[in-house]
């Protein structure tokens, strides 16, 4: 049931946008303040989370809308029946809880994950936001805070179940088989149990895989940002590990180097100060050290740059189609990558005084006779 959930979604808002009397309508219906429906299957978890959070809060409406057209005469019979479709189910218990569910868990993947796309983000922060909510899917699972989402979703419909409207159906036992062992879930505990525990679980999964790959790549630097505290002889250790990892980059004297940063670190900075690797690198180039410790530096330049997202380059390479569309197919390279080059950089092109190079720009190819 929940895989048809975002799916249901989408059509709701594919049926109110392909008509401008039913969008009209959606509008009239929302009071002022409330979220218009958007659409749920970009490649974004802000899409998801808007579309989600738009149903809650305007469940009633939405399910009026429907009520509405589904006894428009005035409708297309195919335009009543997809209202009709829909209503019957959206407005299931079910579907209801999933929605609200979903809300409060894509609000908290939402504004993590745009905390997650900022440019200046480095691998620890990425590793420890990925910990935390892996430590807040697990807190979801469990008890109490499935009847809080229950009581949330019973503000919005009655507590009904659609097992529960219907015969269940009772296998055939085979050859041998008994009925001594056999569990039957029904209502609250079937949501419980095959819907909401799924879903954490799957999420759970999810979060593991993908964190393992950070938290490999983090174990890699951890020596240099606990610098200040690990032994010589682990210090030596992974050092030496580090330069023949990036070897291309470190030379072999970085061990040693190490060491004389940890010494150097201790006798100047004050042991109740919080170092981060941005902090190292600061201090590193505040005191001219870069001759010094040059390979310790490269190490946390390295690491600070590491591109732990890839997001603004592909919402850069998304403009792309605003820019060369069919009305300037036949542009140059040249011009397209200064166009693109415009585009990109926009937050500085609006802090230019473009007045004075219109200006500049109309003098030099101006053909006017004196």
């Amino acid at each position: 049931m929940q895989e048809f959930f975002f799916d249901y979604l989408e059509d709701y808002y594919s049926f109110l946008a392909r008509s401008t009397s039913r969008w009209e309508l959606l509008r009239e219906k929302l009071k002022p303040g409330q979220k218009v429906l958007k659409r749920v299957v970009g490649t974004r978890w802000s899409s998801r989370h808007n579309g989600c959070d738009a149903f809650t809060k305007g469940w009633q409406e939405f399910m009026e809308i429907l009520r509405d057209t589904e006894s428009n005469e005035s409708e297309k019979p195919e335009n009543r029946r997809k209202a009709a479709g829909l209503r019957k189910n959206l407005s299931k218990f079910e579907y209801v809880f999933i929605a609200v569910f979903w809300n409060r868990l894509l609000e908290r993947f939402d504004k993590t994950n745009k905390i997650l796309q900022t440019v200046a983000i480095n691998l620890e922060d990425v590793v420890n936001h990925f910990a935390s909510l892996s430590d807040f899917v697990s807190e979801l699972r469990s008890e109490e805070i499935f009847l809080e989402f229950i009581e949330e979703a019973k503000k919005l419909r009655e507590e009904e179940y659609e097992d529960q409207k219907r015969r269940s159906r009772v296998p055939t036992l085979r050859a041998g088989e008994t009925r001594n062992n056999e569990t039957f879930l029904a209502g609250r505990e079937k949501l419980k149990i095959e819907i909401y525990y799924v879903i954490l679980d799957k999420l759970k999964a999810e979060f593991q895989s993908r964190s393992s790959k950070y938290e490999t790549t983090l174990q890699r630097f951890n020596f240099l940002l606990n610098i200040r505290t690990i032994s010589t002889e682990h210090l030596l250790q992974e050092a030496q590990n580090f330069q023949k990892f990036y070897a291309g980059d470190i030379e072999e004297s970085f061990p040693t180097e190490c060491v004389h940063f940890r010494n150097f670190i201790q006798n100047t900075v004050d042991e109740n100060e919080k170092l981060s690797a941005s902090s190292l690198l600061a201090f590193i180039l505040d005191h001219n050290l870069e001759e010094l410790f040059a390979n310790v530096s490269i190490a946390y330049i390295i690491f600070l740059c590491m591109a732990v997202t890839n997001c603004s380059a592909e919402r850069s390479f998304s403009i792309l189609k605003r820019i060369k569309n069919y009305f300037r197919a036949t542009m140059s390279e040249n011009r397209l990558d200064d166009l693109a080059l415009l585009c990109i950089e926009s937050c500085f092109m609006e802090s230019l005084n473009t007045d004075s190079i219109i200006d500049k720009f109309a003098q030099l190819k101006c053909r006017r006779k004196l």
